[in-house]
Order: structure tokens, then sequence, then C-alpha cells
């Protein structure tokens, strides 16, 4: 499954199966990297996977 470039907190969450609020609450501690856009979270998808320490190849299958 190829990822977006930017994804959505909801995404997010269902990627490392974990509630949207604690994925609101590590983009807001800096422990997963995010932009805010007006009102809306984005997490750059490259920026995930390096924290995580993954390459986009794990998802590409």
């Amino acid at each position: 499954m190829a990822l977006p470039d930017m994804l959505t907190v909801k995404e997010v969450a269902k990627l490392l199966r974990m509630p949207t609020k604690t994925v609101f609450e590590h983009c807001r501690t800096g422990k997963i990297p995010c932009v805010k856009i007006g009102r809306t979270v984005r997490v750059p998808k490259k920026l995930l996977l390096e924290r995580l320490g993954l390459k986009e190849e794990f998802f590409s299958s």
C-alpha cells in the first residue's frame, strides 16, 4: 500500500494502531512530526517513517 505524502491524523492512528487522541497528543508534544495547516493537522510521511526508523518500501507491497 503506497502512502500519500501527507497523512491525516486518522490515517496515522490506523497505521500505528492507536487512538486519534493519542496521535494528536504526540503531535502536540513533538513525538510525531506534524504540520498544522489552519485547523488541520497533517503528518509528513517521510518524517514519520524517519521517526519510526522505517523505509517507505516497508509499506509498498
